[in-house]
């Protein structure tokens, strides 16, 4: 029955990646050599389903014969389909697409902060000035080769199909895939540092890439550093970056802030009091955008409770943080000199108590307060 060797109904499209969608690997630059294993797997497949045919065809069994040749065609049309789709699929790294900040001009780093680089790629299929590469894509190259002509030799003996497959040889040009896929971070090393003045102080590839870049001076500077890409089974890609390593701004910053006695009170209805207290500071300027609700590290985060006020308990006379009771924010000036509006939703008649402290962690005396 020629039926038998219709393969028109069967679904190529589980070896088809499409140019313009992703299918969602993470370590998409790998998937060449599982590629290879299955395509290797399939070839050894096809190479002892031959034996089993030429065996049925010498001991003319019909019903041996229909079967080990059905066998034989679905997996020439595999081998078929597959080689089709090793030739469709994008494998290599093309274009290198950093994250948001490394797009800018100019990438600043903190001194002596660790950043993660999130290192993407589009990537383009193999065509044949790949050829000569690696050593992967040569026994590729070979391998693809030898199915296509055993492939043709195949066919003459299967009725119901038809067709050639094509090769590295016949592809001329490339094609980009138009997704951003991430590559893999062990594959990443960063090196050829232009400035003598920064060095690489930590550095992990190890599931992301992460760097800390450092200096003694204490002034910026400016530098480019390599991103290197590679990947045994593809070329080694280096992609350059123009990179700035800001001066540490605490370095030459021995200023304590100060701040007054409250300017002004009023209130709104029986328990809302407001405090307005004037501040200054030579240094990086005071903090006090923040949280000012939940429980949370307050004297080791700045962003938690950046203006501490403290009440202190009559009966045990220790001072707690007024947590969840109060909020503050800038009304005149700036962080270096301004005023400083704080808000009492809940305002107990106890002796209260308010720092501010600056982005080197340096924190003013305290100015005691109670209700007027």
């Amino acid at each position: 029955n020629p039926d038998i060797f219709d393969f028109s109904h069967f679904d190529y499209s589980i070896f088809d990646d499409s140019l313009t969608r992703s299918r969602g690997l993470i370590q998409w630059d790998q998937k060449l050599t599982g590629d290879m294993n299955y395509f290797t797997g399939l070839v050894i497949a096809t190479g002892a389903t031959t034996a089993i045919v030429n065996g049925a065809l010498a001991s003319l069994n019909p019903f041996a014969i229909t079967i080990s040749i059905a066998a034989l065609a679905i997996e020439v049309a595999l081998l078929k389909s597959h080689v089709k789709a090793m030739m469709k699929r994008t494998y290599k790294p093309f274009e290198f697409d950093i994250n948001y900040e490394i797009k800018s001009s100019i990438v600043e780093f903190d001194n002596n902060v660790s950043y993660q680089l999130g290192i993407d790629a589009t990537y383009r299929t193999l065509y044949q000035n790949d050829q000569n590469t690696s050593d992967a894509t040569i026994e590729l190259v070979a391998n693809i080769n030898t199915v296509t002509h055993y492939w043709n030799q195949v066919l003459e003996n299967i009725p119901g199909t038809s067709g050639s497959v094509q090769n590295l040889n016949d592809i001329e040009n490339y094609k980009v895939n138009s997704n951003s896929l991430a590559v893999t971070s062990n594959y990443i090393t960063i090196g050829n540092i232009s400035n003598s003045n920064v060095q690489i102080t930590a550095f992990s590839n190890n599931n992301t890439v992460n760097v800390t870049f450092s200096t003694y001076l204490e002034q910026d500077i400016d530098f480019t550093f390599d991103i290197i890409y590679d990947n045994p089974l593809f070329d080694k890609v280096t992609k350059t970056i123009n990179a700035r390593l800001l001066a540490d701004p605490c370095a030459d910053d021995n200023e304590t802030p100060i701040i007054s006695d409250y300017t002004d009170t009023y209130t709104e209805g029986p328990l809302v009091r407001i405090f307005e207290f004037p501040f200054s500071d030579e240094g990086t300027g005071i903090a006090y955008n923040g949280s000012y609700s939940g429980a949370c590290d307050v004297y080791n985060d700045i962003t938690c409770y950046p203006v501490i006020v403290e009440f202190q308990h009559p009966s045990t006379m220790e001072w707690n943080i007024a947590a969840n009771s109060y909020v503050v924010e800038l009304i005149q000036g700036n962080g270096n000199n301004g005023v400083l509006k704080v808000k009492f939703d809940y305002f107990v008649d106890y002796d209260y108590r308010i720092f501010v402290r600056d982005y080197c962690g340096h924190m003013s005396s305290p100015v005691i307060f109670s209700k007027p």
